[in-house]
C-alpha cells in the first residue's frame, strides 16, 4: 500500500540517485473524479520527499492535476489500452522536464474504443475532455486571495 511514510522514505532514498524522481502511484477509488484523502496524502508525501512528478492510476477516470510545492501530480488520466465499464474519455500526458522540474505539461485528449484501443479524440470530444480536466484541476488548485 502507498502509506505516506513509506512513500516518503522510498522517494527520499531515490532523490540523491537521480536528476528527477517520478512516482507512478496506483491509488484512488474507481470511477471517482475527486482524489481520495489517502491518494492525496501519498502523492503529497512523494512531492514533499523530493519527487518531481507523480502520475496516478487506478481510478479508471479522469482526475485533475495538482501543482504542489515544486512538483506536479496527475491524479488520474483515465483508461488507455483496455475497455472496461466506465467512461471512454482518457488522456495522454506529454511532460517536458528540465533541471528545475516540470517545464511543460500537455494533456492530449483521447478516447478508448469499444475494442479497447485508444484513439485521439475528435475536436468536440477533445474540448469536453479538456474542459473536464481543467475544472477538476481548478478544484485542486484554488486561487488564493491577494493581500
Amino acid at each position: 500500500w502507498a502509506y505516506p511514510e513509506r512513500v516518503r522514505a522510498d522517494v527520499a532514498a531515490a532523490v540523491p540517485l537521480a536528476d528527477h524522481v517520478i512516482v507512478i502511484l496506483h491509488s484512488g477509488f474507481e470511477y471517482i473524479e475527486e482524489p481520495s484523502e489517502p491518494q492525496i496524502a501519498a502523492a503529497h508525501a512523494a512531492i514533499e520527499a523530493g519527487a518531481t512528478l507523480v502520475i496516478g492510476h487506478h481510478a479508471h477516470i479522469l482526475q485533475g492535476v495538482e501543482y504542489y510545492l515544486d512538483g506536479v501530480i496527475l491524479y488520474g488520466l483515465g483508461n488507455f489500452a483496455f475497455n472496461i465499464e466506465g467512461p471512454p474519455e482518457t488522456a495522454i500526458a506529454n511532460i517536458w522536464l528540465d533541471k528545475n522540474g516540470v517545464r511543460q505539461l500537455e494533456i492530449v485528449p483521447a478516447m478508448v474504443t469499444e475494442t479497447g484501443q485508444p484513439r485521439l479524440a475528435t475536436f468536440d470530444e477533445a474540448a469536453t475532455i479538456l474542459q473536464r480536466v481543467y475544472f477538476l484541476t481548478t478544484i485542486l488548485n484554488p486561487v488564493k486571495p491577494g493581500p
